[in-house]
């Protein structure tokens, strides 16, 4: 033999002993990528799922609710395990489909892996592509439906290897909105991924022997589902490798748990219904029975700041459609902050609450205690809301929300925050709180933040009037004074609209600075940022500030003095008024003292003024700009960042 032909021999050996050659058939795993504000999702799901009904048999269904191109409630609820499939697979459009870790084969004149171009005859082959391995699923549900356990059985005829790992998740089979949760217009849902476990890591598995069987058993606690009775739980063999998926299968919904939405919770006018500035408080609010029957127990679950569950009992007597005041043990805070109190009725005496995600039957409140000395500051570049922040929005992702796909202001980070007034309904407010601030000791501060801001404009029209209010309370909430009020073309950065969720380019950003000297020496200053939405376009938000004004003004006619943008990559804007006509120059020092920058601006008349600042010769680093006039000068801090 020819040293060619037995090196291809080799290779064939090689070949045939590394694809183990199966004889069952392979249940074909369909992961899906989709939003509930995707138009193309829309139009290209109801056809698709018609094919999984089709071919149930023969295929083990998972759909990712992803949190882009908009508002997806379901996204908020698995948000993180979402995001390492999407990573995984590389997905960087929806609709996007997966069969056994690969994408769709047929093109149909959609972009690649659109779940249109799914010809069922796919499905039939892969299930045909034979795999020595079979998967056994079982989960039970516990008597008190606490907790969910699951055993999974796995075992391959042949010697397998590679990077083996065994991923189980919780689906929901169905889910039915009286009213679409997304834009574009979809109220049913099927097969949504509720949990993985015990992460999407999945478990690691070494090789299998020929004839081995492996078994593992996981346990999952009941959250973020729709119906109990309709979960159902998945179970693949995945190989890292080469995303090879080994063989699937599925435990289908086993439960008949009667029950229903029997409560709701109302913060009404009580305590909770505001800020709390407590150590120690007791949460109260108003229960009500939604049950065509009475009630006599209710059993509530309630936690700090996502810490453990607690749980409390009401019982009485709660006719139908009643309500009652319930007050909880107190609870005590043991640090300074912002903190977050949550609330939920989990069960009745008419029954077992189903919808453990309905925010009818669970309530948060915000409480403060103490305050935090200045600077205070936001970069947003850890997880939001960042601790001691408080959000009061619409619902999970209705409001002041972390967007992934937006760095940080001016391109110098990798996050920044939005207002996503693209979704949130014309006319509602959404509040950020920071935490609570000690201004003693402070003679004059200021508070600084960079923004970016696009109208929308479409073939429904035009709408810019969404609005940024930021307001001061020195008594917890009791009453406010507005220090920065903007909307419509005050507020937009950008001077075009767009018909689709504004993304900020780095150009878009603008530096702030609002004056809160009257409020030096207040130990307990709060500040409120309120976004009320036109239905126009997204408001983004980074490097939030609160200072002491560094430097002294001893020159009285200036009546303000701010840097656009500040930090600065090559040109900003130096904006001042006076009161009175001044003779100005502007100097420019480093923080060894030198002079970087000389300018002298003339004798200047009354009213504000702009001289630009040219930061493209000079490095990064901190410098001291000074406005010198006859009567006196006045100084700030600017921060180049190339």
């Amino acid at each position: 033999m020819s040293k060619k032909l037995l090196l291809v021999a080799l290779a064939l050996v090689a070949f045939m002993s590394a694809q183990a050659q199966g004889t069952h058939p392979r249940r074909v795993l369909v992961e899906e990528f989709t939003n509930a504000s995707c138009p193309p999702c829309a139009s290209q799901n109801p056809a698709f799922n018609t094919k999984l009904n089709d071919n149930a048999a023969i295929l083990t269904a998972i759909k990712y609710q992803t949190s882009w191109p908009g508002v997806d409630p379901m996204n908020a609820q698995t948000a993180p395990e979402v995001a390492a499939r999407v990573s995984y697979y590389g997905v960087n459009g929806v609709p996007n489909a997966f069969l056994d870790g690969t994408g769709v084969v047929n093109d149909c004149g959609a972009y690649a892996n659109a779940p249109a171009c799914m010809d069922p005859t796919e499905l039939v082959d892969e299930n045909n592509n034979l795999t020595p391995v079979t998967i056994d699923v079982v989960h039970v549900v516990a008597s008190d439906f606490g907790s969910v356990e699951i055993t999974v059985k796995v075992k391959s005829d042949e010697a397998i290897t590679g990077d083996l790992r065994l991923r189980v998740a919780a689906t929901e089979e169905v889910i039915n909105f009286t009213a679409a949760p997304g834009t574009n217009g979809e109220k049913d849902f099927s097969d949504v991924m509720r949990k993985m476990l015990p992460n999407p890591d999945g478990t690691k598995i070494a090789s299998f022997a020929a004839g081995e069987e492996k078994i593992f058993t996981f346990k999952w606690t009941p959250a973020n589902y729709y119906n109990l009775n309709k979960i159902k739980i998945a179970a693949w063999l995945q190989d890292d490798d080469s995303k090879e998926i080994w063989q699937s299968n599925l435990s289908a919904p086993n439960t008949q748990i009667p029950g229903g939405s029997f409560a709701k919770i109302t913060l009404g006018t009580s305590q909770t219904n505001k800020l709390n500035c407590l150590a120690t408080f007791a949460p109260a609010f108003t229960l009500k029975n939604t049950a065509p029957v009475g009630i006599t127990s209710a059993d509530i679950i309630y936690n700090v700041d996502g810490g453990p569950w607690s749980s409390y009992q009401w019982t009485g007597t709660l006719n139908s459609n009643i309500t009652t005041p319930v007050v909880l043990p107190a609870v005590t805070f043991d640090k300074t902050g912002t903190h977050q109190i949550k609330i939920q009725v989990v069960k009745t005496s008419a029954g077992l609450l189903l919808n453990q995600v309905d925010g009818s039957n669970s309530a948060v409140i915000f409480a403060m205690y103490g305050s935090t000395p200045i600077p205070s500051g936001q970069d947003f570049e850890g997880d939001f809301p960042p601790a001691g922040v408080a959000i009061k929005n619409e619902s999970p992702t209705l409001g002041w929300v972390f967007y992934p796909q937006a760095s940080g202001a001016f391109g110098n980070s990798a996050k920044a925050i939005a207002c996503n007034f693209y979704n949130i309904a014309n006319g509602k407010s959404v509040d950020m709180y920071l935490p609570r601030m000690d201004l003693t000791g402070v003679t004059k501060a200021k508070l600084t933040f960079d923004h970016a801001k696009a109208f929308y404009v479409g073939t429904d029209g035009t709408f810019k009037d969404d609005r940024l209010l930021i307001s001061v309370s020195t008594n917890c909430g009791s009453t406010w004074t507005n220090i920065f009020d903007k909307k419509g073309d005050a507020l937009t950065t950008k001077p075009d609209g767009q018909a689709n969720a504004y993304l900020p380019a780095d150009e878009d950003w603008v530096s702030n600075e609002v004056d809160m000297t009257p409020y030096a020496g207040q130990a307990e200053v709060l500040l409120r940022f309120r976004g009320t939405s036109n239905f126009a376009n997204n408001l983004y938000m980074d490097n939030i500030n609160v200072a002491a004004t560094s430097g002294v003004s001893t020159l009285k006619s200036l009546n303000n003095f701010a840097i656009q943008p500040n930090p600065t990559q090559s040109m900003a804007e130096l904006r001042f008024g006076l009161d009175k006509p001044e003779s100005i120059t502007m100097l420019v020092y480093g923080l060894d003292g030198s002079l970087v920058q000389s300018l002298y601006l003339g004798n200047l008349p009354t009213g504000d003024h702009v001289t630009l600042l040219d930061a493209s010769q000079i490095p990064t680093g901190s410098y001291r700009v000074v406005l010198q006039g006859k009567e006196g000068s006045a100084q700030t801090q600017w921060i180049v960042l190339k």
